[in-house]
């Protein structure tokens, strides 16, 4: 199993801003994880040579906010903006990630 089997990708016009898109099942892949992936992917780098998440945001309590057993906390679809160095990220509740070149869009 390739380590991306998780990752739905989907493709983009030339019109929008963002650089990566993707889904994942939060059950399978934590968020600061997928938001390690993709910002990796939008800059062309190994994930692991992203940098320390903590520089950034709390990786923890990331993962705690958007990965909630609260059934009334999933369905509200909640959504962190942040950027990490030149990227903006937009990551929310509902698996979606998304890269932008530059803070994201509020």
């Amino acid at each position: 199993m390739d380590k991306t089997d998780h990752v739905k990708m989907r493709a983009e016009d030339d019109e929008t801003p963002e650089l990566v898109r993707a889904e994942y099942d939060w059950d399978a892949v934590p968020p600061s994880v997928a938001v390690t992936e993709a910002v990796g992917r939008a800059a062309g780098q190994d994930p692991a040579d992203v940098g320390p998440l903590i520089a950034y945001f709390d990786p923890d309590a990331l993962d705690t906010l958007l990965q909630s057993d609260d059934e009334a906390n999933r369905s509200a679809n909640t959504t962190v903006t942040f950027e990490m160095g030149e990227y903006g990220v937009r990551i929310s509740s509902d698996g979606v990630v998304a890269v932008y070149g530059g803070s994201p869009v509020s």
